[in-house]
């Protein structure tokens, strides 16, 4: 579940194969994903139980164990999301792809900040 863009320089710590939160800090608190109500984001954690996140503290929370296809490109928009698609198209200004995590997406050309391969 993505709560809020994720920057690029974040991405790398939205790690596969583990479970838990990915704080706007840079910090992933690994753990299972409980709840989230009231604005709040509840984990537990092995190692330190269960732990509550205010909702502006929480980028986005991993929910089961994924493992991520190979990303043929590394898409950015210019609100700092990053998308991790392996085909583009271009149709009426819009970028078009499929993401692994996030689905079917399209943007417009004018939100896109980075195409990377």
């Amino acid at each position: 579940m993505v709560f809020k863009p994720i920057p690029s320089e974040l991405a790398a710590n939205f790690g596969t194969g583990r479970t838990g939160v990915l704080l706007s800090t840079g910090d992933f608190f690994e753990g299972e994903f409980r709840e989230y109500r009231d604005a709040k984001a509840s984990v537990d954690s092995v190692v330190f139980g269960i732990k509550t996140f205010e909702s502006h503290e929480v980028l986005a929370a991993i929910l089961h164990k994924v493992s991520a296809p190979p990303a043929s490109f590394r898409v950015q928009t210019t609100d700092g999301s990053v998308y991790l698609p392996t085909a583009l198209k271009l149709e009426n200004a819009r970028l078009q792809f499929t993401d692994p995590t996030a689905g079917d997406i399209s943007v417009s050309v004018r939100d896109v900040a980075e195409i990377a391969r």
